[in-house]
């Protein structure tokens, strides 16, 4: 282990990691991870609780944090009370993901959202026409949502395999389809999901309608290339990485179409296709991918599709099967996640039924979320119908508490609970990966230079949580494998799971310093900031870029010293004092902190939370010109030598004996 004392964390960290222990000591605010912990125990807990249409204990217009369900979960009870002022409208409303029209967000749409609160909306290639228009869009659908919920975001839906399913072309380009990414293995499969996180949410999307877990038949069938593989071991693994990714990356993944449609004669967007294997042929081959998805803790929903499937209900759509969504996915595969159905108004279930029927019938089935490009109308129709569902008492209170807690507690996870959560795009590393190479096939180790392997999950002991454990390491070396870290202790195990809450490599990156131990707590740099965690108080905090100077009070004696000694000096008088265009960055690297230095043709200047250069132009007392780049905390500290090279080289976190 590590040596704790102050003199061992500074062999670690250097000149610069004592300015950042000074602040981990002197700052005391600090982000509260009850809620987290509360979402944590909800997703868990599920997995084993009962969610049939039980008589009913309260009415859906009760307090839900008060029902049976609730009394006996104190982590749901937490969540529900986040629905405690509202309406059963609005209730029933959160158990819709609707599409839109048009590219922009008009009075009557933003009016529709807030009347019919739905709990996300999914975009179609129609909603798309740039990369800046599907900003703003994003952006507006959030704001509006959040109007209404109280702080609860709405999900932004899009899908996003690639391919030839690829709602965001207009903005992406081509995209490889499933097959073309499996040559990569696990690993290159997850990279790519790393970087298909970072566009996302670069964009404002929160949830990848993907990946595709049905397994591909030998003729292809209506699956085709969507799929990741013809074997059920490979769709297994390499969906399950690919759902790894989006989770590392802060998006949430959606495992479709449960049961398997590879199998499945025809194409449920004009009929419904029949799957006619036995029990034995379903658990063998078709349901193997979803199973490992969701033992695995990486599927964020699974959605159920519109097949038959005969073995377990030949009457009834899988999507409005209570023996399938029941039966199937919950007692069966164990899975405790939310629930979405595939999109409502295919043929395979409008055909024989009203949009209102089968979004009732879906939801009376066990279905948390109902997927549907509705109309203005439909869609309020459908909501006054779940309305009087409620009122008959054919959905009680206690099976809509079970629904709306999986879903708060998914949105918890993913920082949907607040504005600051959802408002937070990282478009500096979505604009990198447009303007590189996000989605070359050839290279998927080294996407772009940013994003590397994602290790499988560790699991060290069966009663370990599996979003709490797992392997992750630094950036690859040219001649070194990087093994990752094998977490099996309190301390790794917590710090472990902050790192993933705070989104782990998207915002933070890869680690550069070993985890150590100051003032009983646990502290590590990363490439983005310094997360530390309080083991007695179970806090955690992150703290950004040049945040760290300034805390100390001191921080031109460092930087200025580093920068002079690599050669950089001040600018003429005439020369702007602040770096102009870096948006849009500005939101992500915070405002200036230190005056401008030239250097070998660029411009450098240190902000709250990275340091920024811009190519000159020509005369030197002009606007600088050219993107601006930017170093993060890490980055920054590494080029100082704050961090000693062995501890860039792969390493072994300390396993519990």
């Amino acid at each position: 282990m590590v040596n704790g004392t102050r003199a061992g964390t500074a062999v670690i960290l250097g000149r610069f990691g004592k300015h950042v222990l000074w602040l981990a000591r002197r700052r005391g605010v600090h982000f509260s991870l009850v809620r987290v912990i509360v979402c944590l125990i909800v997703v868990a807990g599920m997995s084993s609780a009962h969610d049939g249409i039980a008589a009913p204990l309260v009415g859906c217009n009760a307090p839900l944090d008060r029902t049976a369900f609730a009394k006996n979960d104190p982590g749901a009870r937490a969540l529900l009370g986040l629905t405690r002022d509202w309406t059963v409208a609005q209730r029933v409303g959160h158990l819709l993901v609707v599409g839109v029209t048009g590219t922009e967000v008009t009075p009557s749409l933003a009016e529709r959202i807030q009347t019919n609160a739905p709990a996300g909306v999914f975009l179609l290639g129609r909603n798309v026409r740039d990369r800046d228009q599907l900003r703003e869009l994003t952006k507006s659908l959030t704001a509006a949502g959040l109007k209404l919920s109280g702080g609860v975001a709405p999900l932004v839906a899009a899908d996003f395999e690639g391919g030839s399913v690829n709602a965001l072309r207009a903005v992406t380009g081509s995209t490889p389809a499933a097959s073309q990414l499996a040559g990569g293995g696990e690993s290159g499969v997850g990279a790519q999901a790393l970087a298909d996180a970072s566009v996302l949410l670069g964009l404002g999307i929160n949830v990848n309608l993907a990946p595709v877990a049905d397994i591909r038949p030998p003729d292809g069938g209506f699956i085709g290339t969507r799929a990741f593989a013809t074997t059920p071991g490979a769709v297994a693994s390499l969906s399950t990485a690919y759902a790894r990714g989006l989770r590392l990356g802060g998006v949430i993944s959606v495992l479709k179409h449960f049961p398997g449609h590879g199998a499945a004669l025809g194409d449920s967007h004009d009929l419904l296709p029949v799957l006619s294997h036995d029990m034995a042929t379903l658990e063998a081959e078709d349901l193997l991918p979803f199973a490992t998805g969701t033992r695995s803790g990486d599927a964020g929903m699974v959605m159920v599709g519109h097949v038959l499937v005969t073995a377990v209900d030949a009457v009834s759509p899988a999507s409005l099967s209570a023996p399938v969504i029941m039966g199937l996915l919950r007692e069966r595969l164990g899975f405790g996640g939310v629930v979405i159905t595939d999109e409502m108004k295919m043929r395979a279930v409008s055909a024989e039924r009203s949009v209102v029927e089968a979004a009732s019938t879906a939801i009376q089935a066990g279905a948390d979320l109902v997927l549907g490009d509705y109309t203005p109308a439909e869609h309020t129709l459908i909501v006054n119908a779940l309305v009087a569902d409620c009122t008959a008492s054919r959905i009680d209170g206690d099976r809509l508490a079970r629904s709306l807690a999986r879903i708060l507690a998914l949105k918890a996870e993913f920082a949907l609970l607040s504005p600051e959560g959802a408002s937070t795009l990282e478009m500096w590393r979505s604009d990198a990966l447009l303007a590189g190479r996000p989605f070359a096939a050839s290279s998927p180790d080294a996407i772009d230079g940013r994003f590397y392997p994602v290790p499988s999950p560790t699991i060290n002991a069966p009663d370990t949580p599996s979003r709490a454990t797992g392997e992750f390491g630094p950036p690859s070396v040219a001649d070194a494998a990087s093994p990752g870290f094998t977490i099996t202790d309190e301390q790794g195990i917590a710090l472990y799971r902050d790192y993933l809450i705070h989104r782990g490599p998207s915002r933070l990156g890869r680690p550069l310093s070993r985890r150590f131990f100051l003032d009983g707590e646990v502290v590590q740099l990363t490439e983005g900031g310094l997360l530390r965690w309080k083991p007695e108080e179970g806090t955690a905090d992150v703290f950004e870029g040049f945040e760290v100077f300034q805390a100390t009070g001191t921080p031109w004696p460092v930087v200025d010293e580093w920068l002079k000694a690599s050669g950089y000096a001040r600018p003429e008088d005439g020369v702007a004092t602040e770096l102009p265009d870096i948006d849009p960055g500005q939101a992500q690297v915070g405002t200036p902190c230190g005056p401008v230095y030239r250097s070998g043709g660029w411009l450098v200047q240190s902000y709250t939370r990275a340091m920024v250069r811009k190519p000159m132009t020509v005369d030197p007392t002009s606007t600088p010109g050219g993107p601006a780049e930017v170093l993060w905390i890490g980055t920054l500290a590494k080029m100082m030598g704050a961090v000693p090279q062995d501890a860039l080289a792969p390493f072994t976190w300390p396993v519990a004996d």
